[in-house]
């Protein structure tokens, strides 16, 4: 299934740096409605930001980004997958989710 936008939809997704690919991603992966999807920016990875990672409810590490992926032997972008909401929409869809991977940002408790 093909998703069709509007060029008026295409120009305010591309004002805001979301691609063709991202929104209709944004459409069938994240289930958003078109206004959402159009219209939510794109945000940016910080890449000094701490992140854990789990294997079911087994603790493994802290790191960025880049130091999860090399201690876990996979890329970067995998890891920032685990972080994403589709990854997460995934697993709930699964009978059996023992020993998945996950990934959690540590979120800064300064105020």
């Amino acid at each position: 299934m093909s998703e069709r936008f509007t060029p008026e939809q295409l120009k305010i997704a591309e004002s805001n740096g979301i691609t063709r690919k991202m929104l209709t991603s944004r459409l069938k992966d994240l289930g958003w409605d078109i206004q959402k999807a159009v219209t939510r920016p794109v945000t940016r990875r910080d890449n000094n930001a701490e992140y854990a990672m789990y294997k079911g409810e087994e603790f493994l590490y802290t790191g960025t980004i880049s130091e999860l992926a090399k201690r876990h032997g996979v890329s970067e972008n995998t890891i920032r997958y685990y972080t994403y909401p589709a990854y997460q929409n995934k697993l709930k869809k699964r009978r059996k989710v023992r020993n998945v991977i996950t990934v959690d940002r540590l979120d800064d408790d300064e105020d």
